[in-house]
């Protein structure tokens, strides 16, 4: 295996990790810090662009136990498909890519552009509410695919084509 192909399989794969790390992590965080009932929606950046977007004003205990029904219900099954995606990034990275095969190549690449138009969308969302995102308010499985997918691609391409 050429270093190219070794250096794009390594970044593909932190992406399956972070992706399947954050879906097993994230259903007991939210747990933890709602004691499970829901006691009102956890955000989806950081407290503060998420107060633009959504507000601070607290809701009724009624709609605050429905709304947190609700989302950590999504919460869990955005986990559950992140834990599918990773596994999956990791096993075409593994049994595909490493061998050089095309095929994997293309998967991965297809994969993980798909993701990019909803990103903007939700990003579009807080900035038509004027929160200025900062790095660290984003979370990470937005910006580290982002500084690791494009090197991952331009070396991968490199690798099989040679």
């Amino acid at each position: 295996m050429s270093i190219a192909l070794s250096i794009s399989a390594l970044l593909f794969s932190v992406y399956g990790v972070l992706s399947l790390g954050v879906g097993l992590f994230v259903p007991f965080a939210i747990r933890a810090s709602h004691s499970g009932h829901g006691a009102g929606p956890p955000g989806l950046f950081h407290s503060r662009p998420d107060a633009v977007l959504f507000g601070s004003r607290p809701l009724a205990d009624d709609d605050a136990r429905r709304v947190g029904v609700f989302s950590v219900m999504m919460w869990d099954w955005l986990s559950g498909t992140l834990v599918s995606f990773g596994i999956l990034q990791l096993a075409l990275v593994w049994f595909g890519l490493t061998k050089g095969d095309a095929w994997a190549y293309w998967a991965l690449v297809g994969a993980d552009l798909s993701i990019a138009p909803f990103w903007a969308l939700i990003i579009a969302r807080y900035v038509r509410a004027g929160a200025r995102l900062r790095l660290l308010e984003i979370p990470p499985l937005i910006w580290v695919p982002t500084a690791v997918i494009p090197p991952a691609m331009i070396l991968g391409w490199i690798a099989i084509q040679g």
